[in-house]
């Protein structure tokens, strides 16, 4: 079966039964950039990060989750690979058979996590692509360096031939990009 055929009747069955199968999970406040838009870059302080879920809690969500049926699990943030206990998160949530989505800022990928990726592959990874162009991506994040090491995240993956999504956003400073 197709992917799409997959994936229209499972949204068809859910639509029936008036069901859930996608959820996004927020792991951390916790961020190597400041985004200029980002909600939850307020709360990327060592004041907030203890409210952030526990382990235990996150697993319990998890388990909800699988519970209710939830089929496509949405991995976010802040910077997922910023969270202390990504992995332990990112496997458990794999073994539980969701088809994973991670959504990340790139700039965090080095060899190590791309070959751990490819031995658990997630369903895709959607990097966030402020602008082409350096100095406006460095200003948007308002962290220097940081489209040199979105890029050199964005060739790991792709080298790698993990499934990759480019996503962004067009904004009054950066839509003459978007042609």
């Amino acid at each position: 079966m197709t992917y799409g055929d997959f994936s229209r009747r499972i949204h068809a069955r859910a639509a029936d039964a008036r069901c859930v199968t996608n959820a996004q999970l927020d792991l951390t406040y916790r961020c190597n950039l400041h985004c200029r838009h980002c909600y939850t870059d307020p709360y990327n302080t060592k004041d907030s990060i203890p409210s952030e879920l526990t382990l235990p809690e996150i697993v319990q969500l998890i388990d909800d989750m699988a519970e209710i049926g939830i089929i496509w699990l949405n991995l976010t943030g802040g910077e997922i690979f910023q969270h202390p206990h990504f992995w332990d998160i990112y496997d458990y949530a794999y073994r539980r058979g969701f088809l994973l989505q991670l959504y990340t800022n790139g700039t965090l990928f080095t060899h190590a996590v791309v070959e751990r990726l490819q031995k658990t592959p997630p369903f895709t990874i959607d990097i966030s692509c402020h602008s082409v162009d350096e100095t406006s991506f460095d200003w948007f994040t308002q962290v220097p360096g940081s489209f040199r090491a979105f890029r050199r995240g964005l060739d790991l993956v792709h080298h790698a031939r993990l499934p990759l999504t480019l996503k962004t956003k067009a904004m009054n400073w950066n839509k003459h990009e978007m042609p």
